[in-house]
């Protein structure tokens, strides 16, 4: 299929989400201690440590999600535990640390020199331009396809997949902040609930929000990869 198609990675995102529903809610229970820690440790700012976790475990969904879209939901759902002995794994993930490693490292660059503060927008939009470029060279991993970055731009993705990545973010902050942002303030503000407790009732609709942003932006590379979007 050469030709851009009517997009349906939501639906499809939600039905993967489902089938890989182990992986995804022990995800969700690990990411959600991990980043309660951090939170109650650190404060506001969970830290540099808690994103490399988060990435981590963010990965692992990924990675299922990748593995049973394009086969199709024939390959068998890998434990996290199996998921980890997996070469293919290892280099999904280290793919995942590096761009981790980039947005962390801009961020930092912008509070050093004062450039922004908060919300790491020229971190965000570089990681965007990167999944639209590049990002196929998640799915050509879990593939054993050419997982060149030559080849990833040869497929010609970049134009159709950005808006399509950048929609999922915003869905993410939409979630966030209508699902955890409002309720929280409305906890501490109306029923007196601190700003502890608040965290710990949050946390997991936090990291639930991740996972299937995670899996969506899988399922829109791994339609890119098909060939389904093109520029």
């Amino acid at each position: 299929m050469t030709n851009d198609v009517p997009d349906t990675a939501l639906a499809h995102a939600l039905t993967t989400l489902a089938a890989i529903r182990p992986v995804a809610l022990t995800c969700i229970g690990a990411g959600a201690v991990a980043l309660l820690f951090a939170l109650l440790v650190t404060g506001n700012d969970p830290g540099t440590v808690s994103a490399f976790v988060q990435t981590a475990i963010m990965a692992l969904v990924g990675f299922a999600a990748t593995r049973h879209y394009l086969s199709g939901g024939e390959e068998a759902v890998l434990s996290p535990v199996q998921s980890l002995s997996s070469p293919a794994f290892l280099a999904f993930l280290q793919l995942e640390l590096l761009i981790t490693a980039i947005y962390e490292l801009i961020g930092a660059l912008g509070e050093a020199t004062g450039s922004f503060s908060g919300l790491n927008l020229p971190g965000l939009i570089l990681m965007v331009f990167f999944l639209a470029k590049f990002g196929t060279v998640f799915p050509a991993i879990v593939a054993g396809g050419d997982t060149g970055l030559e080849a990833a731009a040869a497929r010609k993705t970049a134009g159709a997949v950005w808006p399509r990545v950048m929609a999922a973010y915003c869905l993410g902050f939409l979630l966030a902040a209508s699902i955890v942002l409002l309720p929280s303030m409305s906890l501490e503000q109306n029923a007196g609930v601190g700003a502890p407790v608040g965290i710990l009732l949050m946390t997991p609709v936090m990291v639930a929000i991740n996972v299937f942003i995670s899996v969506l932006i899988a399922v829109v590379l791994c339609k890119a990869y098909q060939g389904r979007y093109r520029s």
